[in-house]
């Protein structure tokens, strides 16, 4: 499981450009975005954290950047399992 992450700034102003924000992501309340945001990462943080293998950080980069980051990063953590499986 790769968990990427950004701050609730990130994450607010990523969904101000998309189009479809206001349909698909109604606010909760009249609160400011970044409030709900930060609300619902606060919940969810914990979960992400104990599930996630890889933990990807998205602020202020590309998504070919990531994406390198998470192949790199996953062929590493395979080859260190591979590693522990082998036998002696």
């Amino acid at each position: 499981v790769v968990w990427l992450t950004a701050s609730a700034s990130s994450i607010a102003a990523r969904m101000a450009t998309d189009p479809a924000t206001p349909l698909q992501r109604p606010a909760l309340d009249a609160s400011p975005l970044t409030n709900d945001i930060s609300h619902s990462l606060g919940a969810r943080t914990p979960l992400y954290a104990q599930t996630a293998h890889l933990r990807v950080v998205t602020d202020n980069r590309n998504i070919p950047g990531i994406c390198d980051e998470i192949i790199v990063r996953m062929k590493s953590l395979l080859a260190a399992r591979h590693r522990e499986a082998a036998p002696f």
